[in-house]
């Protein structure tokens, strides 16, 4: 897909963004289709624009007053020409921006008109402990990503060893650390 298509996909983000900060529910629905979804990180799931405009609107006067949204795109994949998926690192935040972003949303855009529109949005907080059990007991289950390094926050290290920092060690390879076996003992490289 063309650069147009990505930067105007990522403008609706920042679009969403920026309705949230003003607290204005009827722009922030705006940005969704009329039957979309929306999954709370809490499980809670609206559907289509009224709804999602109605429950911000709510948000916003209560529990949401005075928030503004954080994101960061981790990844853009178009579906075909009219459909794209988008996920997101993301919190909702007052003062000063987080440092770390504690949910993970996926996204899921269509062009309506040649505008850009939300028609499915899910929002997962992330429970970094749990991903760190995970991976240390089943390291399998770490995910592959396209070569580079894990995240520090995830606790996966796959094929990673804090000894040997910059290189990724193949199946056979042995860290000098691990003395014999195949891999550390140090708690952060399973």
């Amino acid at each position: 897909m063309m650069t147009t298509d990505r930067t105007a996909v990522t403008a609706v983000l920042d679009s969403l963004a920026d309705a949230w900060g003003r607290g204005d529910a009827d722009a922030y629905g705006a940005h969704f289709t009329e039957d979309a979804t929306y999954v709370t990180f809490v499980g809670t799931r609206y559907s289509g624009r009224d709804d999602i405009a109605g429950s911000h609107r709510v948000l916003f006067e209560k529990f949401l007053k005075g928030t503004k949204l954080a994101h960061e795109v981790l990844d853009v994949r178009f579906l075909g020409a009219d459909v794209a998926v988008v996920s997101t690192g993301g919190d909702t935040y007052k003062g000063d921006a987080p440092k770390k972003l504690s949910k993970v949303q996926t996204y899921t855009l269509v062009r309506d008109g040649g505008r850009w529109l939300v028609a499915a949005f899910h929002n997962t907080r992330r429970k970094p402990l749990m991903e760190r059990v995970s991976f240390a007991f089943a390291p399998e289950t770490c995910p592959r990503r396209s070569g580079s390094r894990p995240s520090r926050d995830s606790g996966c290290r796959r094929g990673w060893c804090r000894h040997r920092r910059t290189s990724r060690r193949g199946p056979s390879e042995r860290c000098a650390a691990a003395k014999g076996r195949r891999w550390c003992r140090d708690g952060r490289t399973r």
